[in-house]
């Protein structure tokens, strides 16, 4: 079993783990727990319906709280996306691995951008990288935001994680912070000339950019889908990190979730969040995995 290591407070976010019945051995069973991940973008613990926010559609979510654990006070590493990441993926703090939330130190990194060239060192040990030790496969789909490098030498895949399926670095890095909904919401004036399009990457690829963000939530849903089958039927214990775009600013999401809720563009996309967490929490149940599989939802920061 993983367990975090306790650190001081910086922002408090909301833990959510389902513990399944099989996840405790039971007679001379030994297999080896799956572990799911689900990591939301800057979300508050009051976006939830379950916490009495009236504007959100957050069904599969609070499926989980009613069938697991809800942790009411939990503590992120740090109140800014690629410091908390590095904590929460090496259980150590953030600054001991050069990484923290910029203040008033100039030469603080505090989030990676697509013009840097470092990243979370390699001396630091992954959660990917301790388990592959224990025979697990693991994959990442979603936002990294721990460095991409010179030669893409920081990026998943140098970090233990055997699959990634994602964007190296923020949305907030693509150049139109506007144009993520239909086109006739853009406003083009707020594109950034020098900010290189989104890219989104297979491996250390790139297979699309820039990155239609309008579909990527449904494209995550089935590469999670398809790597929780292969896992499953190779028997195979896997980490699965589901790292979300949603609900960070920019706002963006497809269009079955377009204007489907009461509280605007933000609760748009942490309805589509959710409707992912369902499809994942569906594909456990119909591969067979979800009673030997430890479900973690949180948040890097809220």
């Amino acid at each position: 079993m993983i367990v975090p290591v306790n650190e001081p407070a910086s922002s408090a976010i909301l833990i959510l783990v389902l513990l399944c019945s099989g996840w405790c051995c039971h007679g001379d069973s030994l297999d080896k727990p799956n572990i799911v991940i689900l990591l939301a973008d800057d979300m508050g613990f009051g976006d939830l319906q379950s916490y009495g926010n009236p504007l959100s559609s957050t069904p599969h979510i609070d499926a989980l709280e009613r069938n697991g654990l809800k942790f009411t006070q939990f503590y992120s590493a740090a109140p800014m996306c690629s410091p908390s990441r590095a904590g929460l993926l090496t259980g150590r703090y953030p600054g001991r691995a050069g990484i923290w939330t910029n203040g008033d130190n100039e030469n603080a990194t505090g989030v990676f951008t697509q013009v840097m060239t470092d990243g979370l060192p390699h001396q630091e040990v992954t959660i990917a990288e301790m388990l592959a030790k224990q025979g697990y496969m693991s994959a990442l789909i979603g936002k990294w935001h721990l460095g991409i490098g010179r030669d893409r030498e920081f990026l998943p895949l140098h970090h233990g994680f055997d699959e990634f399926f994602g964007i190296p670095v923020s949305h907030m890095d693509c150049p139109c912070n506007k144009c993520f909904f239909p086109l006739d919401d853009c406003d083009r004036e707020t594109c950034i000339e020098y900010h290189a399009p989104c890219q989104l990457m297979l491996g250390d690829e790139i297979i699309e950019q820039p990155v239609n963000l309008i579909n990527l939530a449904e494209r995550q849903a089935r590469a999670a889908r398809s790597l929780i089958q292969k896992y499953s039927c190779t028997r195979t214990p896997f980490l699965l990190m589901y790292s979300f775009f949603h609900p960070h600013v920019p706002h963006f999401a497809g269009k079955p979730y377009r204007n489907s809720t009461l509280g605007g563009d933000y609760t748009d996309s942490l309805a589509e969040l959710d409707w992912q967490v369902g499809e994942v929490m569906d594909e456990l149940e119909k591969s067979g995995a979800i009673d030997n599989t430890l479900v973690i939802f949180t948040s890097d920061n809220g």
